[in-house]
């Protein structure tokens, strides 16, 4: 509990949050992939990546403003004068409140680049999986109907960690992995 004497640091405090931030489309890497079934998948992956990265950012934008202006009104107000009794008591519930909201957005924020971690490194164990089948069949002399399967079966690994990630935001759990290929096609 925020005591009367720090009511107006941790106004403070919760003002020096900064500003949510996304990777602008010049500042993220730059990915090429192969035109294989494989490389467009890893390519939708990344797609939906950006795609979820970017509904958490809408959302938590809005949230930021919407706290920070609450928190210039209530900065406002205690430094104004002696604000007592009760309603020093609802400013401090209020300020209380507004730090845990900009907490749980912070740990769902979090939370969503954590699973995209984990996707990326599914993703990556994958593909160097699929590597090394590639060199073993090459190596036994299997028939390239035996590689195109198991590639095909690789590429459909890739889309449901695709359809994972999707999944993370609520903007984006309605789009189905055909619509992002479909797409990502009308764009090239």
């Amino acid at each position: 509990m925020i005591d009367d004497d720090s009511l107006p640091g941790k106004v403070a405090q919760l003002l020096s949050e900064p500003h949510p931030r996304v990777l602008a489309q010049g500042q993220r890497p730059d990915r090429e992939f192969s035109v294989s079934p494989l490389g467009r998948a890893q390519a939708m992956l990344c797609l939906a990546g950006d795609l979820v990265t970017e509904a958490d950012y809408g959302a938590a934008v809005p949230d930021w403003e919407e706290r920070h202006a609450r928190l210039r009104v209530l900065r406002d107000e205690l430094s104004a004068g002696v604000v007592v009794g009760a309603r020093r008591d609802a400013l401090r519930a209020e300020v209380e409140n507004l730090c845990m909201r900009g907490r749980a957005r912070w740990k769902q924020t979090e939370r969503l680049h954590l699973e995209l971690a984990a996707v990326a490194r599914r993703a990556a164990a994958i593909l160097l999986h699929c590597k090394e089948r590639q060199a073993e069949i090459a190596t036994a002399g299997l028939g390239r109907a035996d590689e195109i399967g198991y590639l095909m079966a690789m590429r459909d690994r890739i889309d449901a960690e695709t359809r994972r990630v999707l999944d993370l935001h609520e903007q984006t759990a309605a789009i189905s992995v055909a619509q992002l290929y479909a797409a990502a096609a009308e764009r090239n």
